[in-house]
């Protein structure tokens, strides 16, 4: 007998992802109090499943690059070794940045397993994750044209894969950042990049 994959609820999804993508940055905001957020990341595998989410502080950014330094595994061969770092983990999510509660998500990432776990296969060979990326970005946009994000006018919005070039997360936060907030976001990874080559690991 041959598989069927369970239909992929598009509407069912796009009122749970607006929804998530508000209360979990909610959360993450009140548990940051006082702090002053920067950026904020709708994460997922590349397939387009286990969808989650970041945000990240100056301060929070602060207590992950100190830990670096502490580490003593670590030399710059110019500039300061603090502030080098910094720059590079400003956009890695994966590293020190504030993960939301699944209970967030749930909903989510209950409809998506459900056409998922019938026929992977199908899953990704329909479009199914391509359509996830897709409404994921139009969440962050429709919750900053509602104000969501309206006390921090200069938080970055983005997606998160964990493998994806620069070049992706550009052409991600391009579609759903004002200009002037891309602009300084772009600015910000090409920094990145040079203060990655002034790093050496020294074990």
């Amino acid at each position: 007998m041959s598989k069927v994959m369970i239909p992929f609820d598009v509407r069912g999804y796009r009122e749970a992802i607006n929804r998530a993508v508000r209360e979990a940055y909610l959360e993450l905001k009140g548990r940051m109090v006082g702090e002053q957020v920067y950026g904020y990341s709708v994460a997922m595998h590349p397939d387009g499943s286990n969808i989650r989410a970041y945000l990240q502080s100056e301060e929070g950014l602060d207590r992950v690059a100190q830990k670096y330094v502490d580490s003593g595994r670590y030399q710059v061969t110019k500039g300061d070794l603090f502030k080098t770092l910094r720059v590079d983990l400003r956009w890695n999510c994966a590293d020190g940045w504030l993960l939301a509660s699944e209970a967030s998500f749930a909903e989510v990432n209950e409809i998506i397993d459900r056409s998922f776990n019938s026929y992977w296969e199908e899953f990704s060979r329909s479009g199914c994750g391509e359509l996830v990326y897709l409404e994921n970005m139009a969440a962050l946009v429709e919750n900053r044209a509602a104000g969501v994000f309206a006390e921090e006018p200069n938080l970055v919005l983005n997606l998160y894969l964990g493998d994806q070039s620069d070049e992706d997360l550009l052409s991600w936060a391009k579609q759903v950042n004002e200009f002037e907030v891309f602009a300084r976001y772009r600015k910000e990874l090409k920094e990145r990049v040079r203060a990655y080559k002034r790093l050496v690991f020294v074990g």
